[in-house]
């Protein structure tokens, strides 16, 4: 699916060390497995997130048709050790 991503997305994205390519893994796992952490059909709003590496990311878009738009790009990283 293409991604469409304004300036001022794209430049929250570079803040928070998120790169295009991570959004895009996000966005096509979620659009083939039909799997969301959120969904509005009335809006075609979408969340969604994907483990990538040792961070989870998480995409929050438009979807319309074989596209999208980003709304929103964030991540976490945790890292849990035994003691």
């Amino acid at each position: 699916m293409k991604i469409e991503i304004s300036d001022s997305v794209r430049e929250q994205l570079e803040e928070r060390g998120i790169q295009e390519e991570d959004v895009q893994q996000v966005v096509d796992g979620a659009e083939a497995d039909g799997v969301y952490l959120y969904q509005d059909d009335d809006e075609n709003h979408r969340l969604a997130k994907r483990v990538i590496g040792g961070f989870t990311v998480y995409a929050e878009y438009a979807a319309a048709g074989d596209a999208c738009e980003l709304q929103n790009g964030y991540s976490h990283h945790v890292s849990l050790s035994e003691n």
